[in-house]
């Protein structure tokens, strides 16, 4: 957390195939849209991405959306996720791509991992 505990700063590195993954997030509340907001960069993408969204206090799920563009494809593409607090020291994090299908949407998990705190 940082600025009083405003927001939440994040890095992400892991190896994804063959290639180093570096991102970076930074997370908050806007008190005036009454909603959860960041932006994500990553060595991955040129832009940066923006995010909105809800935390929803009885499933204890902060779920966010964003579009990211697709720089092998040259297309955007809807985003939802996914974030579950499942207790104290341990959260969940899935990452869907959501495709219009007539009057529908369709998810796609693209995916998922679980965090633990470290222990000091």
């Amino acid at each position: 957390m940082i600025n009083g505990g405003l927001h939440s700063q994040s890095t992400f590195t892991c190896k994804m195939g063959d290639a180093d993954f570096e991102g970076h997030g930074l997370f908050g509340y806007d008190p005036r849209k009454e909603e959860y907001t960041g932006i994500w960069v990553d060595n991955f993408t040129s832009a940066p991405t923006r995010m909105t969204g809800a935390y929803d206090e009885e499933q204890k799920t902060l779920t966010m959306f964003s579009t990211v563009y697709d720089e092998n494809s040259g297309l955007e593409m809807k985003q939802k996720q996914v974030t579950t607090f499942v207790d104290e020291d341990t959260r969940t994090f899935v990452i869907y791509v959501v495709v219009e299908a007539g009057d529908n949407e369709q998810e796609f998990k693209i995916m998922e991992m679980t965090s633990k705190k470290r222990k000091e």
